[in-house]
């Protein structure tokens, strides 16, 4: 079996996945239920990738700027 290519969303998902904390193989859990199946390897490597290569991704590269929302509510004083 020779090499796939893995859609862009499916690989940032890997990654927002890895920044709310779960590990590498529940992320490859998550992603199988999508109907995607990967190993928990694949998505330490994409984790690993973006590291080094700066987001440098297969077929092209991510926008320079990404923006993302993130609000935080405290309840209770936590």
């Amino acid at each position: 079996m020779g090499k796939r290519y893995i859609p862009l969303w499916e690989i940032a998902l890997g990654l927002v996945l890895y920044q709310l904390g779960l590990s590498f193989r529940k992320k490859a859990k998550v992603l199988g239920l999508l109907g995607k199946g990967v190993s928990h390897v694949a998505v330490w490597y994409w984790n690993r990738k973006v590291g080094k290569e700066g987001i440098k991704l297969h077929r092209g590269s991510l926008p320079p700027v990404i923006v993302v929302d993130e609000t935080w509510v405290k309840v209770g004083g936590k």
